[in-house]
């Protein structure tokens, strides 16, 4: 009948996002050879860094990072040399820094930064006060993602 009715809200979206993180783990894949895997906190930096805004500048609650653009997030992957460096991951233990120079050319109208991080595990306490001996939480580092994005932006 050339009838077309357009859906919104996070039922329509979460399916569009998670089927982008399944091609980006492919890209990264054949990008890498299988080397290596990118982080989650990688995967959701780099649908933040190429999302298009819409409504309000920045994240917000009705449209969230805005309208996901697969194709640039790809692009991020296949432009992911180490000479390049538009995407840089790495870890920080608690109490340490970890300074990055980034060179902004002359006459670059802005610069997008993400950054993205994967929190550690937690250690749940039940009611009585003691840790549930079958979840023990992992005591490392927590990985801390910096990502760099098209246009001379970083993603972390």
């Amino acid at each position: 009948n050339g009838y077309t009715e357009g859906e919104e809200g996070t039922s329509f979206a979460a399916p569009q996002v998670a089927g982008a993180a399944a091609l980006i783990y492919d890209a990264w894949d054949s990008n890498f050879n299988s080397t290596k895997v990118p982080l989650p906190s990688t995967v959701r930096a780099l649908i933040i860094q190429t999302a298009r805004d819409i409504n309000n500048l920045g994240p917000d609650f009705y449209t969230g990072y805005g309208v996901l653009q697969i194709d640039d997030a790809l692009d991020l992957v296949d432009e992911a040399s180490p000479s390049q460096r538009k995407i840089l991951e790495g870890t920080v233990d608690n109490g340490e820094t970890d300074t990055l120079k980034i060179s902004v050319p002359a006459g670059q109208g802005s610069l997008k930064l993400t950054l993205v991080w994967d929190d550690m595990e937690g250690n749940p306490v039940l009611s009585g006060g003691d840790p549930p001996s079958t979840l023990g939480a992992r005591r490392s580092a927590a990985p801390c993602r910096f990502k760099g994005a098209r246009r001379g932006s970083v993603t972390p």
